[in-house]
């Protein structure tokens, strides 16, 4: 019991910490390659400022390290949910 309840802590704190890492409105992987796909099309289609460009420049590069951390959650939000049901079991 003591050793499910660990690991459920352990994933929902990484869980959290992910959470702070990234957009709450990207919190898939298909959200975040929409909205990159979307930026790229802006990008090419649109003559945009200097200062624009920088700042979807800016979003690329964070929209990208998302991907790695939403794809994460991916993977401990199952594992999380199958630990409380095991702990709630017990």
């Amino acid at each position: 019991m003591k050793t499910i309840k660990n690991q459920f802590s352990k994933i929902n704190d990484e869980i959290q910490l992910i959470y702070k890492n990234i957009d709450s409105k990207y919190k898939s992987e298909e959200k975040v390659t929409q909205r990159l796909k979307e930026i790229d099309d802006k990008m090419n289609i649109t003559s945009l400022k200097p200062k624009e460009e920088k700042e979807l420049i800016k979003e690329i590069d964070f929209l990208k390290k998302s991907i790695s951390y939403v794809k994460r959650l991916d993977e401990l939000i199952p594992k999380r949910d199958e630990l409380y049901a095991r702990k709630k079991e017990a």
